[in-house]
């Protein structure tokens, strides 16, 4: 199940007490524990391959249970792709550095200089809050793909109004090593706050992770306000830690 050819989607616990019960039986079915353990264990290849420590690895299969069970709970409607789960790394766990260098994802030249200043540092826009501060997983999510071409601000605030979560820089790379998204798309972070641009202040920028030519996977700020129609905004159902 790990990849582009899962075609699910989560809705809400609320939203389906308010259906029928013959709506839920025909609109509405389940996986099984025993159908997402494959997914879970490709997804554990993915980290392994790419040589994530082993200590962070050991806490995602800890939760193995509890997270095949939390999403055996989930009613998933057939017409919209959508990913069971993926495991997403902390930054405290793994500096957002160490993972771009582990995930062999270049970094732009103005996300070097973020970086370095004091009073601008990435994680107070590269995320949001509320994200667990342990290993975690993130349910039901979409990659993006359709939504591309969107700005950034119409689905920003479309997806507050589903109820959704866009993704946070660290979590992009968790969608691209976990489901290699960047084989059909570039994808955008939704963070709390975007970052005004050093030479343009005015300017406001959200972080997009591209596929560039002769690079390779690279992590760029891109000006909010335009649309391209490579790009996608993914988000998530909700997060959660079993640890």
């Amino acid at each position: 199940m790990c990849g582009e050819g899962v075609s699910l989607r989560i809705t809400s616990r609320a939203d389906l007490g308010k259906r029928s019960v013959r709506e839920k039986n025909d609109g509405f079915f389940f996986l099984n524990p025993g159908e997402m353990r494959g997914h879970f264990q490709q997804l554990v290849q993915a980290l392994a391959d790419k040589k994530v420590p082993f200590k962070i690895i050991s806490l995602f299969k800890e939760q193995e249970e509890k997270v095949l069970r939390r999403a055996a709970e989930i009613p998933f409607v057939i017409g919209k792709e959508e990913i069971p789960f993926l495991m997403g790394i902390p930054a405290n766990c793994l500096s957002f550095r160490r993972q771009a260098e582990i995930f062999n994802i270049v970094l732009s030249k103005s996300f070097l200089f973020y970086n370095r200043v004091p009073s601008v540092i990435a994680g107070k826009f590269l995320r949001e809050p509320g994200i667990p501060s342990k290993p975690y997983f993130l349910f039901g999510i979409e990659n993006g793909r359709k939504n591309l071409g969107r700005s950034w601000e119409t689905e920003t605030r479309e997806l507050e109004q589903r109820e959704r979560h866009g993704l946070s820089v660290e979590e992009l790379f968790a969608l691209y090593i976990q489901n290699r998204v960047l084989a059909t798309h570039s994808v955008l972070a939704c963070p709390e706050k975007t970052a005004s641009y050093m030479y343009t202040p005015e300017l406001e920028m959200v972080p997009r992770l591209i596929l560039a030519e002769n690079v390779g996977p690279k992590l760029e700020f891109r000006a909010i306000g335009a649309s391209f129609p490579d790009c996608g905004t993914p988000s998530c159902r909700f997060r959660e830690c079993f640890l």
